[in-house]
């Protein structure tokens, strides 16, 4: 997979992907779902190519997402198309753009949009309603460690001074 610029060969191709995959990823979005695929590449050369660095994720003769990179540090669209998703597709879009940002990066999701939101730590996957049990963990080994090194140190002292 090689992430490269925006082609214009890849427009009608690039924008039915995209403005499918918001159809999928957003049906609870009513406006989304009223678009038509027309309004989409209007916007797509309009909103995105007139203002952002396109960047698309590509493997030989395959689509697998986009990044828009606005100059403000504003990815205004991050789209991993459905069927390549949950492979580090975004991970790597989203590399490539803090490569390029002079500064911060921005991006705003949908707070209905809980796929976008998951995190993960040391290999597990966390959603937003799971900060609670991580503090929890993290209180809970605070803790232990506290305890397991005031034993340690009164046998190693007791015994070993």
């Amino acid at each position: 997979m090689e992430i490269r610029p925006f082609r214009e060969a890849d427009f009608d191709q690039l924008v039915a992907r995209w403005h499918e995959t918001n159809r999928v990823s957003f049906p609870w979005l009513e406006t989304e779902q009223q678009h038509t695929l027309d309004d989409a590449g209007s916007f797509f050369r309009s909103r995105l190519l007139a203002t952002c660095e396109v960047w698309v994720a590509d493997a030989p003769g395959t689509l697998l997402g986009l990044i828009a990179l606005a100059a403000d540090n504003w990815i205004r669209q991050l789209s991993v198309f459905p069927e390549h998703q949950r492979r580090g597709i975004g991970t790597r879009l989203l590399q490539h753009a803090k490569d390029r940002a002079d500064s911060e990066l921005r991006l705003y999701t949908l707070q209905r949009n809980l796929p976008a939101r998951r995190f993960y730590i040391f290999g597990l996957e966390f959603w937003p309603q799971d900060f609670i049990f991580l503090a929890l963990l993290l209180i809970i080994a605070g803790i232990t460690l506290f305890f397991v090194t005031a034993l340690a140190g009164r046998l190693w002292c007791g015994y070993a001074c």
